[in-house]
């Protein structure tokens, strides 16, 4: 397998695109669509591929997610499956219904880059493992909110 190296990063998730309002409440039918491939990779670039990465033991059944997400960079969907029904036999099911917000990806904040970034060092770690702005030190510039590859730290930038 080939090494990705993912050059940009993206903050904010990609919106799962859904069906309209109008068309959902006459149905019982799916409400998200799901990806193109194109907002697939565009997702995919959240992830910082962690030397150590957290996210697989906030996993239920342990899916080695950063694998999963550098196939799908790749173009290897075919391994991508195979990485996910390699520990679960029902992904797709799965998927529907997994809370992967406050499970696996409540785990990747603990990344750090934040830190790294804050000018003035405003940034402690929680006992829970968390990075968040220290609010009697911070000066609000917002760069740690800028540079969190998730989005889990937002701020409002007060003027003072």
């Amino acid at each position: 397998m080939k090494e990705v190296v993912i050059e940009e990063f993206q903050c904010y998730k990609t919106p799962m695109p859904e069906r309209p309002v109008e068309e959902r409440i006459k149905d019982f039918e799916e409400v998200a669509l799901g990806y193109t491939y194109e907002l697939a990779v565009q997702e995919a670039k959240r992830c910082l591929q962690c030397l150590e990465p957290n996210c697989i033991s906030g996993c239920p059944v342990e899916i080695d997610i950063p694998g999963f997400i550098r196939c799908i960079v790749e173009g290897n969907l075919e391994e991508a499956a195979r990485i996910l029904r390699e520990k679960n036999a029902l992904p797709a099911i799965c998927g529907r219904v997994c809370p992967q917000e406050t499970q696996c990806e409540i785990k990747c904040v603990e990344c750090g880059i934040c830190w790294m970034y804050c000018p003035d060092g405003c940034l402690v770690l929680t006992e829970d493992g968390f990075f968040v702005p220290d609010y009697d030190y911070c000066k609000g510039c917002g760069i740690c909110a800028e540079v969190c590859p998730l989005g889990a730290i937002t701020m409002e930038v007060e003027l003072k």
